[in-house]
């Protein structure tokens, strides 16, 4: 019977297999639990030198098991990013809306820690506080925040590092490149070794495919006749407890999986939208201040002209001429006498339209 070493060795040195499965299906389709560190060939080959000019051999080698030498099944924690940081943003308005009534702010108010970002602690304020006054340091905390401020503004939302944040969450890690790692004998490592950002339903079909294939070919068993308290309460000792284990494991993964990838969706969309409302506030906020500048110019130019006007009301909370007031005062567009286009005072006049507003005005 081929040993577990040995079908690590086979796989790792078939391209076919390696384009067909991940190293952990392979080894589903032979009962074995995980995937151990994985070992050297002894002897080690020797790789088949690249003619000068040919082409490269690619049979025999190790593809696809990446070059970093970092071991999903035996990650070194050190490296990896277990840090979940909740979209508080998205809390509140997925618990309340876009408009939180008074009640509603007062429940978020209740639950601070779930709702609102926690302020810097003592040390970390005092620390921040600190490195401001230290030359160099403090202008490059401030430009680190203001280009990360900046930043937000352009860049496109990152659906993947969404998505990660939320597994993490869940007590599922990934590496830099996106694999799941950790214990392939839990929940939140049975997947290891796969792309988190690559998966769907599928992934876990497959695999729990196979082995309802084994456990059914090999042993007998039915596992779509089991419920989940059967799975849980299957008996070690009994044959094939291994693969029912395993079964109900990624069934548990599947579940978690596709709720946290829906949510990093939702998520997603909200930062969109609200990049998009940003996007027309600021536009909106940017016109009123050029309408005020421009009002503040004309001010300048024609300080008594706007004087009489400002009593009389015929101007805006912006400091410029208001239509709807004009209009009552038969001095717009729409009553003939002022061409907003021109600027020049009675509309259809080339002369004495300014000069009859500003004795009206007086």
């Amino acid at each position: 019977m081929a040993t577990q070493a040995n079908l690590i060795a086979t796989y790792q040195s078939n391209p076919t297999l390696q384009s067909r499965y991940t190293q952990q299906e392979y080894l589903d389709m032979f009962d074995f639990s995980q995937a151990p560190t994985t070992p050297t060939p002894t002897p080690t080959p020797t790789p088949t030198p690249t003619p000068p000019g040919g082409i490269t051999n690619i049979i025999g080698q190790n593809l696809n098991q990446g070059g970093d030498g970092f071991n999903p099944y035996n990650p070194d924690m050190s490296k990896i990013n277990t840090t979940y940081q909740p979209n508080y943003d998205f809390r509140q308005f997925s618990e309340y809306g876009a408009n939180p009534s008074t009640m509603d702010i007062k429940q978020m108010d209740m639950n601070q820690n779930y709702f609102n970002k926690p302020a810097p602690s003592g040390i970390q304020q005092a620390m921040l506080t600190a490195a401001g006054f230290i030359p160099g340091i403090g202008t490059a905390i401030k430009g680190a925040q203001f280009l990360g401020n900046a930043l937000k503004g352009v860049m496109p939302v990152n659906q993947r590092a969404i998505l990660e944040n939320e597994l993490r969450g869940t007590g599922v890690y990934t590496d830099d490149i996106g694999r799941i790692v950790g214990d392939v004998n839990t929940v939140g490592g049975v997947m290891v070794g796969y792309n988190a950002n690559q998966m769907t339903d599928k992934t876990f079909d497959k695999r729990t495919d196979t082995i309802a294939n084994t456990l059914s070919n090999k042993y007998g068993i039915d596992i779509s006749s089991l419920t989940e308290e059967d799975i849980e309460d299957f008996d070690p000792n009994k044959a094939g407890y291994d693969l029912v284990n395993r079964f109900g494991l990624i069934t548990k993964a599947k579940t978690n999986f596709l709720n946290q990838q829906k949510k990093a969706k939702e998520i997603a969309d909200f930062q969109r939208a609200e990049k998009e409302r940003k996007k027309r506030e600021k536009e909106f906020n940017d016109r009123v201040a050029a309408e005020a500048a421009t009002a503040a110019r004309a001010r300048a130019r024609n300080a008594s002209v706007y004087a009489s006007a400002d009593r009389q009301g015929f101007t805006n909370r912006d400091g410029g001429f208001s239509t709807s007031r004009a209009d009552r005062a038969g001095t717009s567009a729409g009553s003939g006498q002022f061409s907003p286009s021109s600027s020049r005072g009675r509309s259809g006049y080339d002369d004495g339209g300014r000069v009859y507003l500003y004795n009206r005005l007086k």
